[in-house]
């Protein structure tokens, strides 16, 4: 009996922990619409663009919050603004289901920042470091390599897309790749 007791006390607590922030905005709210992007009345000219139109503030809320459902939402409309980029600059058949694919949609985004930068192999890149630091905990540095490696031997969209899936397979959630995106943009001096 002491060890129920013990365990579900162990439990109350681990989740009843949350972290306090001084924050107007209420930490679990799904009815609020919260605006991912800033007007835009022209069309991208890089994939930094895109990643530097995301609302980083209502990201960081979203992560200092631990909510799940709205740090979803602004990366699938990250996801949006990266497929339409793909499809206008790259692949115009590239297409992708947001809903579920919005996580590796933005890895795919996070090489192109680095094919875009560099079109031709290097060794060594502040892009290429970046992205390793802000992805590669998730998905380790070997397939971070792998996938911005395959832009530049002019792998279809389509495919990295499935290459990105089986890496992001068990490991990514809404909040670990917003946190990618903040250390990405923190490391690049996007914001």
């Amino acid at each position: 009996m002491k060890k129920l007791v013990l365990a579900l006390c162990s439990v109350a607590i681990l989740t009843g922990c949350s972290k306090q922030v001084n924050d107007p905005t209420p930490a679990k709210s799904t009815s609020r619409v919260i605006p991912a992007f800033r007007t835009i009345t022209t069309t991208f000219n890089s994939m930094p663009a895109v990643f530097q139109s995301l609302n980083v503030q209502a990201l960081q809320v979203a992560m200092n919050n631990n909510d799940e459902a709205t740090a979803a939402q602004l990366l699938m409309n990250l996801a949006s603004e990266i497929t339409l980029y793909i499809q206008d600059k790259y692949d115009a058949n590239f297409t992708a289901n947001i809903a579920l694919d919005y996580k590796e949609i933005i890895v795919m985004g996070m090489g192109y920042v680095e094919f875009e930068a560099h079109p031709v192999a290097v060794t060594q890149s502040d892009e290429v470091d970046c992205i390793i630091s802000a992805v590669g905990a998730i998905i380790g540095v070997n397939d971070v390599m792998g996938i911005v490696n395959d832009f530049r031997n002019g792998v279809s969209a389509t495919t990295i897309l499935g290459t990105a899936k089986l890496a992001l397979k068990r490991v990514a959630t809404a909040l670990t790749v917003a946190f990618a995106i903040y250390e990405l943009g923190d490391c690049l001096d996007w914001w």
